[in-house]
């Protein structure tokens, strides 16, 4: 199932993430405790994967600041409901992996707290996406199916930016 994440570029595995993350956040009300942070870091992610300027350090600092202030990480750790814990933690790990892909962009090295990021990383997404009970297996082949067929891993130039829009209105029915 997960292995088509070898057969697809570095921007399509970015996709697999916040697809996921997108389509589970709406789990979160726009009144709740971290809602704008959340919203905030998608919408950022999603500017870069499209070829917005979109500094690395800026979306690391969604999932782990060093100021002190609020980040993803902060609210996975304190949600108390499991179903929402998960809902987290997979915008955490979909912010962890663009921010990586981020910093080899820019020739940078990446964090310390990103250190464990690689492939895998899309698997813990996955894995916990399913657990909100609000992403389904079919999601995902639609999904690899077309990224497979637009974005294969022979294809890393960043002409055919990867659509929000465009990715999204294959899940409005899921």
């Amino acid at each position: 199932m997960i292995n088509f994440i070898k057969e697809i570029n570095e921007y399509a595995k970015v996709t697999i993430g916040l697809v996921i993350a997108e389509k589970v956040f709406s789990l979160i009300d726009k009144n709740d405790y971290g809602y704008n942070l959340g919203r905030e870091a998608l919408d950022n992610s999603w500017k870069w994967l499209e070829g917005e300027e979109i500094d690395a350090d800026e979306l690391c600092d969604y999932i782990g600041n060093i100021d002190g202030e609020e980040d993803i990480s902060g609210i996975a750790y304190i949600t108390k409901q499991i179903k929402y814990k998960h809902m987290w933690y997979v915008l955490y790990y979909a912010i962890a992996y663009t921010s990586w892909l981020a910093y080899i962009n820019e020739d940078s090295c990446p964090p310390e707290e990103l250190d464990n990021v690689s492939d895998d990383t899309l698997i813990y997404i996955i894995q916990n996406a399913i657990k909100t009970e609000l992403f389904k297996i079919e999601s995902i082949n639609r999904i690899k199916d077309y990224l497979l067929e637009n974005y294969p891993l022979s294809n890393m130039s960043k002409e055919k930016n990867i659509s929000k829009k465009e990715i999204m209105k294959m899940l409005d029915d899921n």
